[in-house]
């Protein structure tokens, strides 16, 4: 799967943060939960030796319970706070809250010391227990003392604790992957300029990158900014020799066409005329693509130029020549080819329009379209179809002169777009002229 660049250094810093902070909440989370069940052994351990204060021996080395723990959870039955002298078998004392249930002690007899451990109650709760095996005066062997609590003080406390680390432990992440996120964007904030400017290149707006930025783009940039010059010396020599052929041809083809006048050879005459043709073509593609580099035209102005010069020439015919085109609009190319093709098309309306031609320019997806339509008689779709075959030239539509149509769409082509027709709407022909947008 691809990621952008942005999202991979975003997430090569945070998995590491993400998982060191994950591994911290869970030591810290055992680390709260050993403490706090030290503090409640301790308290457990307080409430043995409580017990065993109280406890003395009989004459025949009985225990003897001489005073009672005062604790008042010890009075309530099933509390979950329990105490008991002797083993479960056979309790000798115990605490009101037992009833007539028993605690099993933990540990083994004759162990030194309290035995910490969890055991279920009489109530069905899980306990914490301790058990000392206390030796009393006279006493043939220790005897058990054991204190028992809930669990669920111990265990209510970790999870508030659990909840409260990992809303933290999410939080902080959220902040992390925010400030990493603006630190990320900021430091790719050049990368993006210069993305920007490659875009501005490959439109022609730009002929170079801009240096100097941050010291680590520089050499990128000049490595981009030699493979530039190249390139361009040679596209430059590819359209000067292009031009040069299209001239030499040009010359020796015009004298044969004089010499070939009037020839009864219809086949080498139009052998010479395609010939010809084919150079012209060459040498107005050759001068478009040398014109296109790096300019923009902007399309209203050459519009509104074309609208009211046509408009002068028909007047006598009353025919209007009217434009449109959304403010800025502009396209990648010199104003005299867009001059060129344009007015071609409008010449053309205006030779078979009665009395209106209508030139549009729209934005649709990153190109400019500019139709010119007439209220004339039109083409029936086979006479469409044809404009559209190479050779064709706009003229022979209507004996005025003008660029022909293998050369206009040449030049269209050239700057990366084309030229369509079909009937309008009204009735009469609509040229289109498509050209990517600068």
């Amino acid at each position: 799967m691809r990621t952008s660049l942005h999202l991979r250094v975003l997430l090569s810093a945070l998995l590491p943060l993400a998982v060191l902070g994950a591994l911290g909440a869970v030591g810290l989370r055992a680390a709260f939960a050993d403490a706090v069940q030290r503090a409640f052994d301790q308290q457990l351990a307080e409430a043995v030796e409580t017990v065993l204060s109280g406890l003395g021996a009989d004459a025949n080395g009985q225990p003897l319970l001489r005073r009672r723990p005062l604790l008042p959870a010890f009075q309530r039955v099933h509390s979950g706070w329990y105490w008991q002298v002797g083993d479960r078998h056979a309790p000798l004392h115990r605490s009101r809250s037992l009833w007539d249930g028993s605690l099993e002690p933990v540990g083994a007899a004759g162990r030194a010391g309290i035995t910490f451990g969890d055991a279920t109650g009489p109530a069905g709760e899980a306990l914490r227990m301790a058990t000392l095996h206390a030796s009393l005066p006279r006493a043939d062997a220790p005897v058990p003392v054991t204190v028992a609590a809930a669990r669920s003080a111990i265990d209510e406390e970790i999870a508030r604790f659990s909840r409260l680390l990992w809303l933290g432990f999410g939080g902080l992440l959220v902040v992390a992957a925010a400030a990493q996120w603006l630190q990320v964007r900021l430091g790719l904030a050049p990368l993006r300029r210069l993305g920007g400017e490659l875009a501005e290149v490959e439109a022609g707006s730009r002929a170079r990158l801009t240096r100097g930025v941050v010291p680590e783009l520089d050499v990128l940039a000049a490595k981009v900014n030699g493979v530039l010059d190249v390139n361009q010396a040679m596209a430059d020599r590819g359209r000067k020799l292009a031009g040069d052929l299209a001239h030499a041809m040009k010359t020796p083809l015009s004298v044969l066409a004089t010499q070939m006048e009037g020839s009864r050879d219809p086949a080498v005459v139009d052998a010479l005329a395609r010939l010809r043709d084919l150079a012209e073509r060459h040498l107005a593609r050759a001068s478009v693509e040398a014109r296109a580099m790096h300019a923009r035209t902007t399309v209203g102005p050459v519009l509104d130029e074309l609208a009211a010069l046509f408009a002068r020439l028909n007047a006598s015919r009353s025919v209007t020549v009217t434009a449109e085109a959304p403010p800025g609009v502009a396209v990648g190319c010199a104003a005299d080819d867009l001059q060129e093709v344009v007015g071609n098309l409008i010449d053309n309306a205006c030779r078979f329009a009665r009395q209106r031609v209508h030139v549009a320019a729209s934005v649709r997806n990153g190109r400019v379209r500019i139709e010119v339509s007439d209220d004339g008689p039109g083409l029936d779709a086979a006479s469409i179809a044809r404009l559209g075959t190479r050779g064709l030239r706009l003229d022979e539509r209507g004996g005025g002169s003008g660029l022909g149509l293998s050369i206009a769409r040449d030049i269209v082509e050239a700057l990366g777009g084309e030229i369509t027709f079909d009937r309008d709407l009204g009735g009469g022909l609509r040229a289109a002229v498509e050209l990517p947008a600068a």
